[in-house]
């Protein structure tokens, strides 16, 4: 899946993090930087399996999926080229629990996990700017679960005046009083 010769490859310095490493560094990496061309919908690493390559996209974006134990998967973070996808790499693991799937076409640079190995023996910064990306990256997916009961504890609440709007038009005496459907509302999520 490698860019072909008639698609423009952008810089690997469009990535952020790429961008952010010293010269010297950056050099030493060069030569093992791929080019990858990215269609929508390209799963670029499934859950559970062995992580061969980091990739650090330059113009595609790439959603993360927590694979349940009930076979769903909800988005859990969205990554471009201000980051990684691969993290589990930096952490000391050599599969992930999550899904990465291409949301938006574009092009990434992939390095193996065996040049990632030998550039965190050499105590480089790149390792230093993954793990501050992770950080950013938890807290992007602790605000989308707090977005997320946010909006499904509001959704409760319409749905549960929607059905006392119901009863009253229908000349109904409504079951619950106010104050006890937002203390019950209250509690959902």
């Amino acid at each position: 899946m490698t860019a072909s010769a008639t698609t423009a490859v952008p810089d690997p310095r469009q990535n952020h993090l790429l961008a952010a490493l010293p010269d010297q560094e950056y050099a030493r990496l060069l030569p093992d930087l791929e080019a990858v061309s990215m269609p929508p919908g390209w799963i670029v690493h499934d859950s559970g399996v062995k992580l061969e390559y980091v990739y650090f996209p330059t113009t595609s974006e790439i959603a993360l999926f927590q694979v349940l134990g009930d076979g769903s998967a909800p988005e859990i973070a969205v990554t471009g080229n201000y980051g990684l996808v691969g993290t589990s790499l930096f952490l000391g693991n050599k599969t992930t629990t999550n899904r990465a799937v291409v949301q938006r076409a574009g092009q990434a640079y992939r390095i193996r996990a065996a040049v990632l190995k030998r550039e965190s023996r050499l105590d480089g910064n790149l390792h230093y700017l993954a793990l501050h990306y992770i950080q950013g990256l938890i807290e992007q997916m602790a605000q989308s679960a707090q977005r997320k009961r946010y909006d499904m504890a509001e959704r409760q609440l319409s749905a549960l005046l929607y059905d006392e709007v119901i009863v009253d038009l229908n000349g109904g005496v409504c079951p619950v009083p106010g104050q006890q459907l937002i203390c019950r509302c209250e509690n959902c999520g």
